[in-house]
């Protein structure tokens, strides 16, 4: 990710193989990511409205069928968008992206591909949410020791903000992933619990390798 990104436009990879040759962009999502977001996107009024005033097409819905690749993971679909090579051109020369979801994640994507909110241009719809103390005590949260993508010391000051209204469950792992991601039989049988019986620690939870 070098200074030349523009925040408006996609950083891709692909190849061109004559000016003929159709353009094909590779996109490996997990979860959900930007293709939940477009498929869930219905092209109404409101949307073609929105679209023709910022000079972009409404976004298409996605034709989801199940992946001719073998190998995936269970539940896997596979879908094409054709999208403009150019954000700045919506009506010019246009590639095709090669996009894949699971249908039902565990995060739906919520935590993927938040980048451009950071350059949203738009005043948010709601205010940003205050995080305190006061509340349902029911919060529980699992985080990584060695996570390089939301780091230990974030899920502490978080932990330290909720108060008693949390409790922590600690995996002595690295990677972003956590549960049911790294076969910890501590934290998957914590959060489980938690889950599907309502079994709210009394205490923070630690567990090793």
């Amino acid at each position: 990710m070098g200074g030349r990104e523009r925040p408006n436009e996609p950083c891709v990879m692909t190849s061109y193989r004559g000016r003929k040759a159709q353009r094909v962009l590779l996109l490996g999502l997990s979860g959900l990511m930007a293709a939940a977001t477009l498929s869930a996107a219905v092209p109404g009024a409101r949307a073609a409205d929105r679209g023709r005033k910022n000079g972009a097409a409404p976004a298409p819905r996605l034709v989801w069928r199940p992946c001719e690749r073998p190998g995936g993971p269970a539940g896997q679909e596979c879908a094409e968008l054709p999208v403009p090579l150019n954000y700045r051109d919506p009506a010019g020369p246009r590639i095709t992206l090669a996009v894949s979801r699971v249908r039902h994640p565990l995060t739906v994507g919520m935590p993927a591909n938040v980048t451009p909110c950071a350059f949203w241009k738009d005043r948010p719809a709601d205010e940003p949410v205050r995080i305190s103390d006061r509340g349902p005590a029911d919060v529980l949260m699992i985080q990584n020791l060695r996570d390089p993508s939301t780091p230990y010391f974030g899920a502490r000051k978080m932990r330290t903000a909720l108060g008693q209204r949390a409790r922590m469950v600690t995996l002595d792992h690295g990677g972003h992933g956590a549960y049911l991601a790294n076969g910890n039989a501590c934290g998957d049988r914590t959060v489980t619990g938690y889950l599907r019986d309502g079994r709210w620690p009394q205490a923070d939870v630690s567990c090793p390798k």
